[in-house]
């Protein structure tokens, strides 16, 4: 995390990790735990979270939810042309880490880093890029 306003004045030091997170690991915040899904293809060391522990959203039942940053938008995929990314290894970490995760099922939200919420399966359904990640 990051003080934009701190950022965006120049003054933003960026700060070493004490521990990189890796594949499966668990971060608990209350009394939910993350799981980590380590996905690249946007960038080299990207990850994703997910939970089953959040079973209701908005007065529905869900399966969990999926925190996919810049890898899976609501109907499309996250660049790749930026130095470090990969569109195989993009696609390969959809289909791989959320499409065919057994720990995610089609109905976890999808909470991406831009265009707003979704489903897994309504993204099997209407992603316009589905047929390179099913």
């Amino acid at each position: 995390m990051y003080n934009k306003k701190e950022y965006d004045s120049g003054t933003f030091k960026q700060k070493e990790a004490n521990r990189w997170l890796v594949e499966e690991d668990e971060i608990k915040i209350g009394e939910i735990n993350l799981l980590t899904l380590e996905t690249p293809g946007h960038s080299p060391g990207s990850l994703c979270f997910y939970t089953s522990d959040v079973n209701k959203f908005k007065g529905n039942e869900i399966g969990g939810i999926v925190f996919t940053g810049d890898l899976l938008f609501r109907g499309s995929i996250g660049r790749s042309d930026f130095p470090g990314g990969n569109q195989n290894l993009l696609f390969e970490s959809i289909r791989k880490k959320i499409m065919y995760n057994k720990g995610i099922n089609d109905n976890f939200i999808v909470c991406p880093g831009h265009m707003g919420l979704s489903t897994v399966g309504e993204e099997k359904a209407n992603n316009m890029f589905r047929k390179f990640f099913l």
